[in-house]
This record gives structure tokens, C-alpha cells and sequence, in this order.
């Protein structure tokens, strides 16, 4: 939280003198006090367990999940939204255009700045 690029939609109200209580300095401070903080990476335990009272919970599916029925498509995507992620697209895109390019369907699913007005998700395909 405290490295959150400008362009993130929560920029504004996480930086440090936000003055809100969503400020990233009040997460800072509640890791210093917790008894224990769990994160998603060693890099993160590093940053916001230094005093030891952390641990990691890795990011992903149980191996059951894989084995449950599905049809492979040859398609891929994006689950994502420019609001939160405002740099993935450019991240990504070099690897998403070849594989367009070589034929592989491609679906953006999440928000967009300039999508619909309600905040309704939206859903494109290339």
C-alpha cells in the first residue's frame, strides 16, 4: 500500500497524509501492533512483519480445483479492471497481441474507466 502507483482509482485515498482512515500509515501501524500479520509474499512479510509475528499464506487454488471437469477453448484473459491495475495492460499487452495474433481468443473481464457509467462490469472479447 505504501508503494501504490498514482494512477491507481485508490491512490488518493491510501497515501500516507490521505487523512483518511483507509491511509496506508494506519495498516502500517496495525502490523506493528498485531499479533500476528499474514500476507501473500515473502517480499510483503519482509515489509510488514519485520518484527517476526507474521506468515505467508501463498496465493493459489487448491490442487482439487485442477481436477474438477473443464474444455479447454484455447482462449485467455483478464480478470481484472484499469481502476486498481492501471499498468497491467501495458505489462501484459506485448504477450496478449502475439497470442491474438497466433489465433487465441482473448476476454477482458472487470471494470473499466471508460466503460459503463453504472459500474456494471464489463466484458470484452478480441
Amino acid at each position: 500500500m505504501s508503494t501504490i502507483h498514482p494512477d491507481n482509482g485508490a491512490y488518493h485515498m491510501y497515501r500516507h497524509n490521505s487523512g483518511t482512515p483507509f491511509s496506508w500509515k494506519y495498516a502500517a501501524l496495525s502490523c506493528r501492533i498485531a499479533s500476528m500479520v499474514t500476507v501473500s509474499t515473502q517480499q510483503l512479510l519482509k515489509v510488514y512483519a519485520g518484527h517476526g509475528r507474521g506468515r505467508v499464506i501463498d496465493n493459489y487454488i487448491p490442487n482439487w480445483l485442477l481436477e474438477s471437469p473443464h474444455f479447454p477453448t484455447g482462449s485467455f484473459g483478464w480478470a481484472g479492471t484499469t481502476k486498481s491495475h492501471p499498468n497491467d495492460p501495458q505489462v501484459t499487452g506485448g504477450v496478449a497481441d502475439q497470442l491474438v495474433t497466433e489465433g487465441h481468443p482473448f476476454t477482458v473481464v472487470g471494470g473499466d474507466q471508460k466503460g459503463s457509467v453504472s459500474g456494471e462490469p464489463l466484458l470484452r472479447s478480441m
